[in-house]
Parts: C-alpha cells; sequence; structure tokens
C-alpha cells in the first residue's frame, strides 16, 4: 500500500512538473507569435513610408523593387520563425497527448493490464501446446512386425498330408493282420477245408 501510496505521489510530481512546463511552453510560443505578429505590422508600416519616399525621388521604380526586396526579405524571416512555432507547437500538442494517457494509466489499469497480459501469455502457452501435440499425432511412427510365434498345435500341409499316408497305411496294415488272424483261425478249425484261392491262383 505504502509503495502504491509512493507512486501515485511519484506520477502526480511528474505530471504536475510535465504540465508546468507545459504551460510555459503555451506562454512562450504566444509572447512568440505575438512579436511576430507585432513585427509584420512594423514591416507593412515600414513598406508604406518607403513607398510614399520613393514618389519623392526621380527612380520610383527602382526604389519601389527594392523597398519590395527588403520587405519580403523581413517577411520571409518571420515566416520561418513561424513555422518553427508552428512545430513547436505540434510537440507540445503531442506531449500533452502522452501525459494524459500517462495519467489514465493508473494501479488498478495497470494490474488490469498486467492480468490480460498474464491470460495472453498463458493462452499463447496453450494454443503452442495443442499446435505441438497435433504435429505429433499427425507423424507416423515407425512400429517394427513383431515375430509369429510358433504354431506347434496346428502342423504345416505337408506334415498334414504325410501324417494322413502314415495313418492309412497303418489302418490297411491293422486290417490286413485281422484278416490274416481269422483266416488261421477258419483253418485251425477245419483242417480239410481248403482255403480259398486268391484271386491271381483262380485265374
Amino acid at each position: 500500500m505504502r509503495c502504491q501510496l509512493l507512486f501515485l505521489a511519484a506520477v502526480c510530481m511528474v505530471g504536475a512538473a510535465q504540465a508546468a512546463d507545459d504551460m510555459a511552453a503555451v506562454d512562450h510560443v504566444a509572447t512568440k507569435r505575438e512579436r511576430i505578429r507585432v513585427q509584420r505590422a512594423a514591416v507593412d508600416a515600414e513598406f508604406v513610408k518607403a513607398q510614399q519616399a520613393c514618389l519623392m525621388r526621380f527612380a520610383v521604380t527602382d526604389c519601389e523593387r527594392h523597398a519590395k526586396r527588403e520587405r519580403r526579405a523581413a517577411m520571409d524571416l518571420l515566416r520561418r520563425e513561424e513555422l518553427t512555432l508552428n512545430d513547436l507547437d505540434r510537440q507540445a500538442n503531442a506531449t500533452a497527448a502522452i501525459n494524459r494517457l500517462t495519467d489514465n494509466l493508473l494501479p488498478e489499469k495497470q494490474r488490469a493490464a498486467e492480468v490480460r497480459r498474464l491470460q495472453a501469455e498463458q493462452e499463447f502457452k496453450t494454443r503452442q501446446q495443442m499446435s505441438d501435440e497435433k504435429k505429433a499425432a499427425k507423424t507416423p511412427t515407425l512400429t517394427l512386425p513383431q515375430p509369429k510365434a510358433l504354431d506347434l498345435s496346428s502342423p504345416s500341409p505337408v506334415e498334414a498330408a504325410w501324417q494322413q499316408r502314415m495313418y492309412d497305411e497303418k489302418l490297411q496294415q491293422a486290417q490286413q493282420y485281422k484278416e490274416d488272424k481269422l483266416k488261421e483261425a477258419a483253418q485251425a478249425q477245419n483242417p480239410s477245408i481248403k482255403p480259398l484261392p486268391m484271386p491271381a491262383e483262380a485265374r
């Protein structure tokens, strides 16, 4: 609180000093403008007197030309001085405008401006983070294919065909063995009965 009061006092002192300077500058310019106006009137009056004096001379034209040159030179000097004063006026007006803006920036407005600045920084960081996330999402990630585990439960087609062939052969061998055993049992019961000829022997 004390710092704020000191700051306000300093702002008021600076504003008062600047206002006093502005008033002094305005008074100085006004005084110069009044002097220029008086000098112009004096130059005009002197020119009128010179013209009247020229009428009394023999070479009137040369005298009037000389009087006009002197009047023009004096008026040019006054005009340049007036332009300088105009520049000073513009500078004073610009300084006054800046001072008014500075006076309007009270601590409350400065705090509000600081809050707005912090909010803008936070919004910028948020937008930057979202932009980075979008870029990361668009960037393709290289994924190496995972090697397939060997499936030992299902055989390959070649192995399956080999197993089927072996199964068929064993089944055929078992069938043949069963038939042989039945024939042997039948012959053992009736030894006089000749066995049936094989199809090749029948031919």
